[in-house]
């Protein structure tokens, strides 16, 4: 994205999406791809189980390991389409939602017309209307991330989806690390962690952001820990109870009582 800004300044970003992918698949057409890559004969034949395992001339099952694998070899025809035939280089593909970076709206035009051409009359498939090009200030919505040139951010409806579970499933959130990390999202997770102090205490808000590895949450984390631990020492010492001073600090009841329990020895 760096590099498109720095030869074209304002470029476009095409997004698209196939319409109803897994069920739109040709059997006809995939059996003929996977010709091309399987040289053995009783591998190939029980490919051919695989793909015609029912009546149907189209579609394949989501759920199936095979059908992930078919579905990802189906659309290489495409990934090789636009890398070696139209010669895009910024080009990015997961399973049926890909996107690329091209110079200004009319290239857009163009190369969208000539994918869909090639989907319809090569791999019998439909772009669906998710599918549109925009100015890439608006940075490239795709897996879960919101991705500009100097940062990633994480979707509004993946933040959603993670207070959700965390609320009504019980999910903590270490569930979610692993697409975390991969984003501008400390800020995030440290005022996700603070709020959690009520709930899990001290000692679990600290393991928790201890296994981010990211020195700036353990950091934050540990600064907002000890300025409400400050802060119940004073309440205390200016005679406020225990339930009041709960209604007046981010901590627990048991992580209030241990404090003022070693103040009074």
């Amino acid at each position: 994205m760096i590099a498109m800004r720095n030869k074209y300044n304002n470029y476009y970003i095409l997004k698209c999406d196939i319409k109803k992918y897994f069920y739109s698949i040709d059997k006809n057409t995939l059996y003929k791809i996977m010709r091309k890559y399987i040289k053995d004969i009783k591998l190939l034949s029980l490919t051919k189980v695989f793909i015609y395992d029912n009546k149907e001339e189209k579609g394949i099952p989501i759920g199936n390991y095979t059908s992930q694998f078919f579905a990802n070899i189906y659309l290489n025809e495409l990934d090789k389409y636009i890398k070696e035939k139209l010669k895009i280089k910024y080009y990015v593909r997961y399973m049926d939602d890909f996107c690329m970076l091209l110079p200004n709206k009319d290239i857009c035009k163009d190369i969208l017309d000539k994918i869909n051409l090639f989907l319809k009359s090569y791999l019998k498939l439909e772009m669906n209307d998710k599918t549109f090009y925009y100015p890439s200030k608006f940075g490239v919505n795709f897996c879960g991330y919101i991705i500009k040139e100097n940062k990633i951010i994480l979707r509004k409806r993946f933040i959603k989806n993670i207070k959700r579970k965390m609320q009504k499933d019980n999910f903590e959130l270490l569930n979610f690390k692993g697409h975390l990390i991969h984003a501008n999202s400390n800020n995030f997770i440290i005022n996700i962690l603070k709020n959690r102090l009520k709930i899990d205490g001290i000692n679990k808000v600290i393991y928790i952001a201890d296994k981010f590895e990211d020195i700036t949450i353990s950091k934050n984390i540990k600064i907002i820990i000890e300025d409400e631990i400050n802060k119940v020492k004073e309440l205390f010492n200016n005679n406020y109870d225990i339930n009041m001073i709960n209604t007046k600090v981010l901590l627990n009841l048991n992580d209030i009582n241990k404090i003022i329990f070693a103040l009074n020895k």
